[in-house]
């Protein structure tokens, strides 16, 4: 929230099917809004110059359906504030807003109907390979320390990729290709996972994922 790039129509259309599918958790991987000074230009990037403004876009236009609750952590776009301020944006926000939690900063874990749920917002460039810092990441848990799920953000990517049993995902985003990622040659993915997991008395584990997927508007702010 807060970048001219921001794609909130398709952020609304997202929670949409999710009402439509009866899915009432949410998680989000961190960078809530777009933040201040990360790179250099971002000031020519951004509609809302202030913690102030972005923080009050954020509780009056991020999507709120009742029955859905989202479940996040923060990212370096949302601490940058902190950095600036010393205020920390999202606990304003979630004062204000009841079906949002933030359970940490950058590493959070959520336990969901018996299954554990590792969220993280790392630092760092993107790998030449996409899938390689998701691998790292998995690889990195002790066996005892080892989530059912792992949800990688920060790159602006999608993938869904079984490591070590777990299942592993970068979420999307809901931002377009901005200038910066340009002259990087990035291209994030705009849309979101529906991910359905069960686990049955056999102790199998069954799984469905699958991604919706947008076309970036320009101006959607």
């Amino acid at each position: 929230m807060g970048s001219k790039y921001q794609q909130l129509s398709a952020l609304k259309d997202f929670y949409e099917e999710l009402k439509h599918h009866d899915i009432h958790l949410c998680f989000h991987a961190g960078d809530w809004v777009d933040g201040k000074n990360i790179y250099k230009g971002q000031e020519y990037d951004i509609f809302l110059h202030s913690l102030k403004e972005q923080r009050e876009y954020l509780i009056e236009h991020y999507p709120k359906i009742e029955g859905i609750k989202t479940i996040g952590i923060r990212g370096n776009h949302d601490e940058a504030w902190t950095r600036l301020v010393g205020d920390i944006i999202m606990d304003r926000v979630t004062e204000e807003r009841e079906d949002i939690e933030i359970i940490s900063e950058y590493q959070g874990f959520a336990e969901v109907n018996g299954f554990r749920i590792s969220l993280h917002h790392p630092d760092g460039k993107q790998a030449y390979a996409i899938s390689y810092k998701l691998q790292k990441l998995t690889e990195s848990f002790t066996a005892e320390n080892l989530p059912d799920v792992v949800v990688l953000g920060h790159f602006h990517q999608k993938e869904y990729v079984t490591i070590r049993n777990v299942e592993c995902f970068q979420p999307g985003c809901f931002q377009a290709q901005t200038p910066y990622q340009i002259r990087k040659n990035l291209h994030p993915v705009i849309g979101g996972w529906i991910v359905e997991m069960e686990r049955r008395k056999d102790g199998s584990i069954r799984v469905f994922a699958e991604f919706i997927k947008y076309r970036p508007l320009e101006k959607d702010y």
